[in-house]
């Protein structure tokens, strides 16, 4: 019997968890705010992207991206390739 399995099914992952992570201690409030301000979300919302509990939208992986200062596609995880390492 053959498998056919869609790309489209399966689900994204994202390293803002790991970015989110790096952050102080001291400033990760301050920092949460400012990212949820930015993406129009609240800290809860905000907190179920960094969990993997939900997806960002295009325009918020973008925003992401941009306030950590790296591009889109270091957000994704793909697990075929070596995890690169984030400033």
């Amino acid at each position: 019997m053959i498998e056919i399995t869609s790309a489209r099914s399966k689900k994204a992952r994202y390293r803002i968890g790991e970015l989110v992570g790096n952050i102080p201690v001291s400033r990760i409030r301050s920092e949460k705010l400012a990212l949820a301000a930015q993406l129009g979300i609240s800290i809860p919302q905000l907190n179920r992207i960094i969990r993997g509990d939900s997806d960002p939208s295009g325009t918020q992986l973008r925003v992401i991206a941009h306030f950590f200062g790296v591009p889109v596609d270091e957000l994704y995880i793909d697990p075929d390739l070596p995890t690169p390492t984030l400033p």
